[in-house]
């Protein structure tokens, strides 16, 4: 490697460390993100819907399980609509989008402090088609992704949370 070519990479990695740029997951003197994230628990959130949010969160902030030692405690409310998007020249739906609102809140496990509210809206969408149980099975498919898709931002948020307080 030529010396301006290290000249050039030893500046950029000079740059990089004094943006104040940090790994999410990164573990710090007083412990890792993750070991926050495991002090989480999710409360039950009604419907189907809500079973595979909360399953993909349990996931995603405790790999490990149910938390033994509950610090914090997740809130999440959802409601879902479907309106049509598309209409066909006869007038009939031929594409819905599925809206799924969450409103989630972090509190204490007792429930006496609130750390963080929030609010997030994921959007799919799945084709009308005249198959039955094919619209059936699309509209279950796009209610499964807009559940990930919430479990993730949400799980983002408390990260970020958690690595904003060290």
């Amino acid at each position: 490697m030529s010396w301006f070519r290290a000249f050039v990479l030893a500046c950029c990695l000079a740059a990089l460390a004094a943006c104040g740029f940090r790994p999410l997951h990164a573990t710090y003197r007083d412990g890792a993100v993750n070991d926050d994230l495991a002090t989480i628990y999710v409360a039950s959130i009604a419907d189907r819907v809500g079973q595979q949010v909360r399953n993909e969160l349990v996931d995603l902030l405790n790999p490990k399980g149910v938390p033994a030692n509950n610090i914090y405690r997740l809130e999440v409310q959802l409601s879902a609509t479907s309106p049509p998007s598309v209409l066909s020249s006869d007038e009939l739906a031929s594409r819905r989008n599925y809206r799924l609102n969450a409103h989630y809140q972090l509190t204490s496990a007792d429930g006496k402090s609130s750390f963080l509210s929030r609010r997030y809206l994921a959007v799919t969408s799945f084709d009308i088609v005249s198959s039955e149980f094919a619209t059936l099975a699309a509209n279950d498919y796009a209610q499964e992704l807009a559940a990930k898709q919430v479990a993730e931002e949400i799980a983002t948020q408390l990260t970020l949370y958690f690595t904003s307080k060290r």
